[in-house]
């Protein structure tokens, strides 16, 4: 198990921001999304105040060589997620275009929580950019603020192995004005628990799902659930529906996609709730054992 100290004021406000699990009598937030479908919606579709702050305080993980700084702006090399893919028509999202590598949250105020296999062992080739999302007073996801992005100071904790994937990295200066986002602190989660997902799949702009649960619980290390996840929605925090808190972060999972019988174009390969392998997702209680300094 990977294990380390932080700073006693790093200590302080990232397990301020983990907190205390809580129950409620009603859930974080309500909605109407039928499971079975392909529910994943852009930021401008939500309209919940709790879920913007949550996609605020969402973060894309981009290669380096794909953020080119113009002035205050840096500007995305996006390609056409159709012509990448080879998508057929009625695909969603198909006209948009795709660049980030990986998802995660911000979890302190200069940290990051995310995948493992998304920083492998260095610090110096990724840059963590918030709002890259398609929202009402920013049509252009593809050109962001320079004050929004941001580079990784130090791998804080780090594990790739045995079903334990997961990542926090220290940015390169404090994060103001965005929510920490809360990581539950119980030993276990349930069967059935009900799940939402704020990420950023196949590289597109930031994308909430919702109408996922847990499906099971046997190992240890990663629970396994039905979200709507894609590859590069490695990293995306999964939310629990009723708490609010970051119950682990997606590892890996099902295939993405599939071409249908007779076609050469690819559509999002489909599965009923508890068919194909479900996706895999690091259990928050491994994360903040790793996070436990050596006595």
């Amino acid at each position: 198990m990977l294990k380390r100290f932080l700073a006693l004021s790093a200590w302080m406000l990232f397990f301020s921001a983990c907190g205390e699990s809580q129950s409620f009598s009603e859930p974080f937030y309500s909605s109407n999304v039928i499971y079975g479908e392909d529910n994943r919606l852009d930021i401008y579709e939500i309209n919940n105040p709790l879920l913007l702050d949550y996609a605020r305080s969402s973060v894309a993980i981009f290669r380096n060589r794909k953020l080119i700084k113009e002035g205050d702006t840096y500007k995305i090399k996006a390609r056409p997620f159709k012509q990448v893919l080879g998508l057929c028509e009625g695909e969603r999202f198909r006209e948009q275009k795709i660049a980030a590598d990986c998802s995660g949250a911000l979890v302190g105020i200069d940290l990051v929580l995310t995948a493992g296999h998304c920083v492998r062992d260095t610090c110096s080739n990724k840059h963590y950019v918030f709002d890259y999302s398609f929202r009402i007073d920013n049509m252009n996801p593809y050109e962001v603020p320079a004050k929004n992005v941001y580079y990784c100071s130090k791998i804080i904790a780090r594990e790739f192995l045995g079903g334990r994937d997961y990542a926090i990295v220290q940015l390169d200066r404090p994060v103001v004005n965005r929510k920490i986002l809360p990581i539950s602190k119980k030993a276990n989660i349930a069967i059935g628990e009900q799940l939402f997902m704020i990420g950023y799949p196949s590289g597109l702009p930031a994308k909430f799902a919702d109408g996922a649960y847990v499906r099971d619980i046997s190992n240890e290390n990663y629970f396994v659930t039905n979200t709507d996840s894609y590859s590069s929605n490695s990293g995306s925090p999964i939310f629990n529906k009723w708490t609010g808190e970051i119950e682990g972060v997606l590892a890996s999972g099902e295939d993405d996609f599939e071409k249908p019988a007779g076609k050469q174009c690819q559509v999002s390969k489909r599965c009923a709730e508890e068919e194909c392998r479900g996706e895999y997702v690091t259990r928050a209680s491994v994360i903040l054992a790793g996070l436990v300094p050596e006595k």
